[in-house]
């Protein structure tokens, strides 16, 4: 029923997308006309040169993995598929923040990882949902953004001064 719903979401997207296209906007003219090339002006979860952040792919997706890779496959080389940037798309794009590499847009990676420790955040990534509630807690307190703890409460009980 999830797929189902994922695909006619996609659908509804791309329907109204080209309905309101065709119908509403004049055509732009292309790169080799006006003589410049198309820049992707949109960097989400990323720095400056497109590199992902840490966070970008820490959720899990809403959606089953399977749909998310079947609608929004990423590109040959590794990058976000240009679905997962279409306006019309987010929602979808949302239910597959993982598979599109938007998890830092999400609320519970609103926050900043803690000063000093970012450079280790990175590593811990693959950790961050750990069995052991104490690393579990050291890592919410020192990468929170990455790991996507922020909001949450952790005491810091962890036995260690961080």
């Amino acid at each position: 029923m999830l797929r189902l719903s994922l695909i006619l979401l996609v659908v509804a997207s791309v329907v109204q997308g080209w309905f309101f296209d065709r119908f509403f906007h004049a055509e732009a003219p292309s790169s080799a006309e006006n003589g410049t090339t198309i820049q992707p002006t949109l960097l989400r979860c990323a720095d400056a040169n497109g590199m992902l952040f840490p966070n970008a792919t820490s959720c899990p997706n809403l959606s089953p993995d399977k749909d998310c890779e079947f609608f929004f496959k990423p590109t040959a080389d590794g990058g976000r598929n240009p679905k997962c940037d279409q306006d019309i798309l987010q929602v979808a794009a949302m239910k597959c923040a993982r598979t599109c590499a938007i998890c830092c847009e999400l609320p519970e990676f609103q926050c900043e990882d803690k000063f000093g420790y970012s450079f280790l955040c990175p590593v811990i990534k693959r950790n961050c949902n750990t069995d052991n509630e104490v690393m579990r807690k050291v890592f919410a307190e020192i990468c929170p953004k990455t790991c996507g703890f922020c909001g949450e409460k952790h005491q810091r009980d962890v036995g260690m001064v961080i």
